[in-house]
């Protein structure tokens, strides 16, 4: 059985009073996070109880992926939930066991009322059940859904201008404040666990020409599809920024040389595969560089800006290690 149903934010004050047995919150009190209890109240002093309990763990964080997990861990004590996700236009969370081939299972939509950022979509949290609720224990789900709405507000305006403060605003990629903060803790990573990683730098060859040409705005849908091509192409634990203009870079973890040519070479196929950049003659040349123990910065960026001049100074399009 799916249940659907939409919930708006609203003050749990506001519940009515049931004539049901009485289940009091002290039976929720020192229980496992493992343990299901059946809910068996609706009354007012029951619900203001338990729902007191999962909104003081929920305060204590303003980190979005840490909040979907303690109150995935809060509500499943008091609910046969197996699984929950939260999903929006820049976040895709899943806590949980649920199997997309399980029997039958009960699930939930609960739209949340707030809208995030430029996007018309709101949050929407979905939940998988081992079984179908009760009357009760749909009525508890959508309480404690309102209550959850007041944190993750919160915590998604906080993550949007954190995001404001390190993301290029017209690619999304990492903004150059990002890659030094970001730079200066790999390095350190280096001299502590004796690892290492590859600096990428990219230009794009005859951008200049575009804005000159076809205009700014032109030139930056250009950017934009250059800084896909680069993200597309890269792993998932690599990371991508723009320094501003038409360069950009890529922190990548690995050792071997080998793996950054390989995605060096991927970066050039996805910029020739490209229709708009091939409309406007628009290549990149790569050069890049990776860390050694004793590496500042300052040293790293000088190395892959060297094998970046190189390629440029050599007829643009291509690639080099230093």
């Amino acid at each position: 059985m799916c249940l659907s149903f939409f919930i708006k934010t609203r003050s749990y004050c506001k519940i009515q009073e049931q004539n049901v047995d009485t289940y009091t919150a002290s039976h929720f009190e020192n229980t496992a996070p493992e343990a299901v209890l059946p809910f068996h109240s609706n009354t007012i002093a029951d619900d203001v109880s338990l729902i007191n309990q999962v909104l003081l763990h929920l305060i204590k964080t303003i980190d979005i992926e840490e909040l979907i997990t303690t109150y995935y861990q809060q509500i499943k004590r008091f609910l046969p939930l197996t699984a929950i996700s939260l999903r929006c236009a820049e976040i895709d969370l899943f806590r949980g066991a649920h199997s997309t081939g399980a029997k039958n299972p009960a699930s939930v939509t609960l739209p949340s009322p707030v809208k995030t950022g430029k996007s018309a979509h709101s949050p929407t949290l979905y939940y998988w059940f081992s079984r179908d609720l009760s009357a009760g224990e749909q009525q508890l789900t959508k309480k404690l859904h309102g209550v959850f709405c007041h944190p993750l507000d919160h915590a998604l305006h906080l993550g949007r201008l954190a995001s404001l403060a390190t993301r290029d605003s017209l690619t999304g990629l990492g903004n150059r404040a990002s890659f030094d903060e970001d730079i200066c803790n790999k390095l350190s990573a280096v001299k502590r666990k004796d690892s290492a990683f590859a600096l990428v730098m990219f230009d794009l060859d005859n951008f200049k020409s575009v804005n000159d040409n076809f205009g700014h705005e032109t030139g930056d849908l250009v950017l934009s599809e250059a800084a896909a091509c680069i993200a597309c192409a890269l792993r998932a634990n690599d990371k991508a920024y723009r320094f501003g203009g038409d360069e950009f870079c890529c922190i990548v973890d690995t050792f071997n040389s080998a793996t950054v040519d390989r995605i060096a070479q991927r970066i050039s196929g996805k910029f020739d595969k490209s229709v708009l950049l091939s409309k406007h003659a628009v290549t990149v040349s790569i050069g890049a560089s990776i860390s050694m123990p004793d590496d500042s910065p300052i040293d790293l960026f000088r190395r892959a800006d060297e094998a970046l001049y190189n390629v440029k100074k050599q007829g643009k399009y291509g690639y080099q290690m230093a």
